[in-house]
C-alpha cells in the first residue's frame, strides 16, 4: 500500500515539474511579429507626457513616459523632458521596425504637441494621419473657474 502511494506521489511530482518547465519554455518562445504600422497615442498632461503605441487592433505594444525617460517630479512637465522622451520613443520605434504611424494627440499644451510632431517628422517616420482627440466641453454644466498663472 505504501509503495503504491509513494509511486503515485512521485508521478504527480514529476508531472508538476514537467508542466512547470513547459510553461517557462513557452514564455521564452513568443514570436516577435514584424509590424510596420502602429497607432501612437500622445497624452500631454500638465505634469507629464505619455506615449502609448498600439497595433491595428489596439493591443498595447509598449508605452513611454517622461518618468520612464529619467525625469522626476516637476522636471517631467518641462519642454526639455518632452524632447528627451520623444527621442527615447523614436529609438524604441526604430528598434521595433515601425515606419508608418497614425498619430492621436490628446492635451492642451500646443508647444509640447508641436515639438512631438516635429521630432517625429525629423526622424523620417511616415505619419499617415494626425488626429486631435482632446475632449472639449460643449453645453452641459458651467465649468470651474480657470486657473490664473
Amino acid at each position: 500500500m505504501q509503495l503504491k502511494q509513494k509511486k503515485f506521489i512521485k508521478e504527480q511530482y514529476y508531472n508538476f515539474i514537467t508542466k512547470y518547465n513547459y510553461a517557462k519554455i513557452k514564455k521564452k518562445k513568443i514570436k516577435n511579429n514584424v509590424k510596420t504600422l502602429g497607432k501612437l497615442y500622445i497624452n500631454i498632461k500638465f505634469n507629464n507626457v505619455f506615449f502609448t503605441l498600439t497595433d491595428k487592433k489596439n493591443k498595447v505594444l509598449f508605452s513611454v513616459s517622461a518618468g520612464l525617460a529619467g525625469f522626476k517630479k516637476a522636471k517631467r512637465s518641462s519642454l526639455y523632458a518632452v524632447e528627451i522622451t520623444t527621442e527615447y520613443l523614436i529609438k524604441k520605434l526604430k528598434y521595433n521596425n515601425l515606419n508608418k504611424i497614425y498619430l492621436y494627440i490628446k492635451g492642451v499644451n500646443r508647444k509640447k504637441r508641436k515639438t512631438c510632431i516635429k521630432l517625429l517628422k525629423k526622424a523620417k517616420f511616415r505619419i499617415l494621419k494626425i488626429k486631435d482627440i482632446t475632449p472639449v466641453a460643449h453645453g452641459n454644466c458651467r465649468q470651474k473657474k480657470s486657473r490664473r498663472l
